[in-house]
């Protein structure tokens, strides 16, 4: 499993000031999101497989499919609400162009990175997302391209922009929408004290009696809660955790450490009326760092936790909701 280079910089960064470079990481990448209205477009969820632990992972990340002008195949984004902004992979789109010359006409380059202007990504047949400039980190991605899967960038936290996400892990599905349907108003339980104004998604949930707050990261799947290694020794049995696996950080293998033996009045996590039981809880010496903004954020969660469930984001009225 990979910890993405991105997600990270921001966990650390960000919440070092909290407020002041949270408003400065929430951008605007798209201008238009043409064709989206109330109606329900639902786009279908490509689940990615990994190890973990030594464990068969089946959904750690998803990808959604896409069309991009200028390029014949389908392609596909990761959607990553971990990311602060949408982005398309530097080597994957050189490659493209090698293929589609007339894509160097609306490539800037500006050192470390390119501008890929005014990009149209078509989420389905209705629905197109359209940027005057998309971010190109020319480090990420394939030189060459794999015509079975090819992933051609990330859909990040900007895509909410002030519309409605909702993401069917039921039926493996996602949809974006002028409001919330009706019908699905009367199902959803909201989360009260939610915080989804400005990047990240942040969540207020309860570990046993504790009150917590998680980063929602929908491409960090796997994950139930990682924490700091600092927090995870304060809920394990005589401060002792060991290292189960390691992830990746700019090539460099990050360890990643789970108690070895968990404190018994660690209690099940529940968000609103939500009873998840008992979770595995993970730590990383990055996130330690974490703890300078107190109790503030206590780590990051993933999609496992909302296994079979309906999430209904919502960034415009700051409102989360879940449908079970």
């Amino acid at each position: 499993m990979k910890i993405r280079p991105l997600l990270f910089a921001a966990l650390v960064i960000t919440f070092n000031s909290c407020g002041v470079l949270r408003n400065k990481m929430t951008v605007k990448t798209f201008e238009t999101h043409a064709g989206i209205n109330a109606e329900l477009i639902y786009s279908p969820i490509h689940w990615e497989t990994s190890t973990f632990a030594g464990i068969s992972i089946a959904k750690a990340a998803f990808y959604v499919p896409v069309k991009i002008q200028g390029i014949e195949e389908t392609l596909f984004m990761q959607f990553d609400l971990g990311s602060t902004r949408s982005m398309i992979y530097g080597k994957t789109l050189s490659a493209f162009c090698e293929k589609y010359p007339a894509l160097r006409n609306d490539t800037i380059n500006k050192g470390n990175y390119s501008i890929f202007k005014n990009t149209h990504i078509a989420l389905n047949d209705s629905q197109t997302l359209i940027a005057k400039q998309m971010y190109v980190p020319k480090d990420f991605g394939q030189s060459k391209i794999d015509t079975n899967f090819i992933i051609i960038g990330t859909l990040g936290f900007d895509i909410l922009g002030d519309k409605t996400l909702i993401i069917d892990f039921k039926s493996d599905r996602y949809a974006i929408s002028e409001s919330i349907p009706n019908e699905m108003k009367s199902k959803m339980s909201y989360i009260h004290k939610a915080d989804l104004n400005k990047f990240p998604i942040i969540l207020p949930f309860r570990l046993g009696k504790k009150k917590i707050r998680l980063f929602y990261d929908t491409g960090a799947s796997g994950f139930p809660i990682l924490t700091g290694a600092n927090r995870l020794k304060k809920i394990s049995k005589h401060r002792t955790i060991e290292q189960v696996d390691s992830v990746s950080r700019f090539g460099k293998m990050i360890p990643v450490y789970k108690p070895v033996e968990t404190k018994d009045n660690v209690g099940n996590l529940t968000i609103g009326h939500l009873d998840l039981g008992k979770v595995n809880i993970y730590g990383v010496s990055l996130l330690n760092k974490l703890g300078l903004t107190g109790n503030y954020l206590y780590g990051l969660t993933g999609n496992v936790i909302f296994k079979n469930k309906i999430l209904i984001i919502n960034r415009k009225d700051n409102t989360f909701g879940i449908i079970e």
